[in-house]
């Protein structure tokens, strides 16, 4: 039996406001102990924009497997962004 799982929830972290995000980024080249999160600085806001956008769908709607473990064969598939991985960068520069 599968378990509906509101889109809303799944997508939370694509959806809410950038501060609330919680977002992290590092230049491992100046910080290669990841000490100094780069995400808000002015520099680099456009580029964990894009990470959040690019890594999100993957991560949570091409494919995504999310159990109910409490509950016996209850389980959803999103898949609301089916084929984001293409193994396509076209980061912003």
């Amino acid at each position: 039996m599968q378990h509906k799982l509101s889109r809303h929830g799944i997508t939370w972290a694509l959806d809410c406001e950038r501060e609330k995000a919680d977002m992290a980024l590092y230049d491992l080249r100046k910080d290669p102990l990841e000490k100094q999160n780069i995400a808000n600085a002015i520099g680099y806001r456009k580029l964990a924009d894009w990470f959040r956008q690019k890594l999100g769908t993957i991560v949570l709607g091409d494919g995504r497997v999310e159990c109910d473990w409490a509950r016996p064969n209850s389980y959803n598939i999103s898949n609301f962004a089916g084929g984001a991985d293409r193994q396509e960068t076209g980061y912003p520069v």
